[in-house]
């Protein structure tokens, strides 16, 4: 990992704690002149406001409720913003939300908090990452002991015993379900993409997607099946159906691996010719599940309805 990137985890029990180590990690930033961020829930804002007195003016400040939306979105987001800053050292304190959010959104915020080391490496950027262990499952602070290299004690940052590097937990979670019995099956190669695009629209459509959505799941669902044709084997398996209130599109080619760690998480480099595909897909749905193994991968793209 590189030096100049550091991703630090504080764990905290009461104010005075949380303080301890985001009061000097604020403070740094700010005495350098340094752009600083702070991402917190309206309590947690409060309190540093307080503590950094007049110095909270040249702090950017946002709600934890507006930022932590959706991983890929806010990690998306998160390396925007360290890049216009244009090489100054950047420094982030975030408190992601955990509260209400069910296994798998919680599986997701975790793999961002993994995926962040590798997009982030090499970036002129501190990120602190509060869990307030009040409000927060001890399982899920037990998973982001893993996906820090840094823990914050007080004003100091020390290495994290802990810490599991991000290609050992690259992966999505266990084997996904197969789709329904009853759903839409189309096989398509290169002559049948513009079909599929129609076919997926006609279906959104039907399942009452949000009209200003359905445009984005077709170009998603295109981007997967193209790739599918234009870098796998030259077909695909589309299946489409609907449950639970979800729109979902499962497309499934004969190809067994990725050559990429959390494939569609990282931006791609901008003069890359490829890798753009499951990244725009990831930002476009609201969930996206990529399994490989028994000689094929499925990739599964998701939106609520309406």
């Amino acid at each position: 990992m590189s030096a100049s990137f550091s991703h630090q985890l504080l764990l905290y029990g009461s104010d005075a704690g949380f303080l301890a180590s985001a009061e000097p990690f604020l403070r740094a930033a700010l005495a350098a002149g340094e752009p600083a961020m702070l991402l917190a829930r309206p309590h947690t804002i409060e309190l540093v406001r307080d503590a950094l007195g007049d110095d909270a003016k040249n702090l950017d400040t946002r709600e934890s409720a507006d930022w932590f939306l959706h991983p890929p979105r806010t990690l998306a987001a998160s390396h925007d913003y360290v890049v216009a800053q244009a090489g100054r050292r950047t420094w982030v304190l975030g408190e992601p939300l955990w509260v209400g959010r069910d296994a798998r959104e919680v599986g997701e915020w975790h793999r961002y908090e993994a995926a962040m080391n590798l997009a982030m490496d090499g970036m002129n950027a501190a990120f602190m990452c509060a869990y307030d262990r009040r409000v927060t499952a001890p399982e899920i602070v037990a998973a982001a002991t893993v996906t820090h290299p840094e823990c914050a004690f007080g004003p100091e940052a020390k290495p994290n015993p802990e810490y599991v590097l991000p290609e050992r937990l690259n992966g999505d979670d266990g084997p996904l379900p197969e789709p329904p019995a009853d759903a839409f099956r189309m096989r398509f190669t290169l002559t049948e993409l513009k079909r599929l695009r129609d076919v997926v629209g006609e279906y959104a459509a039907r399942a009452e997607l949000s009209r200003n959505r359905i445009p984005s799941f077709v170009l998603s669902v295109a981007e997967i099946a193209n790739n599918a044709v234009e870098h796998g084997a030259g077909y695909g398996i589309a299946h489409l159906w609907t449950q639970n209130d979800v729109l979902a599109c499962e497309i499934v080619e004969p190809s067994t691996h990725f050559d990429v760690l959390y494939p569609g998480y990282i931006p791609p480099p901008p003069d890359s010719p490829r890798g753009y595909g499951l990244w725009i897909t990831r930002q476009l749905c609201d969930l996206v599940d990529v399994r490989t193994g028994g000689g094929k991968s499925r990739i599964r793209l998701q939106m609520r309805i309406p």
